[in-house]
């Protein structure tokens, strides 16, 4: 069996084989959904605002090529 929540093609098309697949869940993909990880994010974005605010490198940098850019370099002056 399978459980999935996340899909080469999203939204998962109304004939897609895995929607009549013997022992298979599929769910929308929300499956770490939890305070808990809405409170963790909630962290790390007020920690990545404070980093910049305080000339700083937030972590986790997805698009690391915006640290050049200058309107940002002015903010972390």
């Amino acid at each position: 069996g399978a459980a999935l929540d996340t899909y080469a093609v999203e939204p998962l098309p109304a004939d897609s084989p895995l929607r009549t697949a013997p022992r298979t869940l599929l769910m929308p993909h929300c499956a770490s959904n939890t305070l808990e990880s809405a409170a963790a994010v909630s962290h790390q974005v007020c920690d990545a605002i404070l980093a910049v605010a305080a000339g700083r490198v937030p972590l986790n940098v997805l698009n690391p090529e915006v640290l050049t850019a200058p309107n940002l370099r002015a903010k972390m002056a």
